[in-house]
């Protein structure tokens, strides 16, 4: 079984250290997530196998002045165009921290570590993985 998450789900859930009563990777064979709102209603707590983090996770560009459902809800559409895009696959880098930006284009020996969405892939990289993303359609920037 494969769990996609779309934005897991922080309050009341991020703290919980009972793996019964929240997303763990335990939960099927590979489990990946997308983070796009850690400040208020996701999270910045690693829930799978795989945790993707779209512009660092937390506010998403372009939604500075309504920050709080637009980060959140980005992730339908980011998920929805990693479906439906033929031209980019959401290429997804493991740094040390977002910040390090220059690793999202030279990322260890320059290789892909993985593609965050639909096009997730459990026999790359696993565990934290950035993403740069454009803050309108099409979002996929590389």
């Amino acid at each position: 079984m494969i769990i996609q998450r779309l934005d897991p789900a922080g309050p009341g859930f991020s703290g919980e250290s009972n793996s019964a009563c929240r997303l763990d990777p335990s939960d099927a064979d590979f489990v990946d997530n997308i983070h796009t709102d850690a400040d208020l209603y996701g999270t910045a707590v690693n829930m799978g196998h795989v945790d993707f983090y779209p512009n660092g996770g937390f506010t998403q560009p372009e939604c500075l002045s309504d920050a709080t459902s637009c980060s959140h809800n980005r992730v339908n559409a980011l998920y929805a165009e990693s479906i439906y895009s033929a031209s980019c696959m959401f290429t997804s880098y493991q740094c040390s921290d977002y910040d390090t930006l220059t690793c999202l284009v030279t990322c260890g020996d320059g290789s892909v570590c993985n593609f965050m969405g639909y096009n997730a892939d459990k026999n790359k990289c696993m565990g934290t993985l950035y993403t740069l993303t454009e803050g309108h359609l099409p979002y996929c920037k590389f």
